[in-house]
């Protein structure tokens, strides 16, 4: 997290929580691109509270509409097909071509 705030514009970041009283049950925090895009970076819920995560990305979605974004990149996987199976149950649109950059050096 501590990159991503080094590295944007903070007026770029969005972070959303979720709080009851005293304690916070969730947050995300997404980053507003050009041409209505926006890349979510971080979402943590507490996930002992049933519909929380689909409580979060309903607030969130509703606000990037307020916002002209047309595009929401939740980001890669990471391999954990719990984490796919649940981004594949909101019926993506597309999926981003994923490159790794590496350097070779020339002897």
């Amino acid at each position: 997290m501590l990159r991503l705030f080094e590295s944007s514009e903070t007026d770029n970041l969005i972070i959303t929580m979720v709080t009851e009283e005293d304690r916070n049950l969730a947050f995300s925090i997404e980053e507003l691109l050009p041409n209505g895009y926006c890349m979510g970076h971080f979402w943590k819920a507490d996930i002992g509270r049933s519909g929380i995560y689909n409580f979060l990305l309903h607030t969130i979605a509703e606000y990037l509409r307020t916002q002209d974004i047309e595009w929401w990149n939740f980001e890669q996987d990471l391999g954990i097909e719990g984490l796919r199976r649940s981004k594949m149950s909101f019926s993506p649109v597309n999926f981003r071509k994923k490159y790794k950059v590496s350097l070779v050096n020339d002897m």
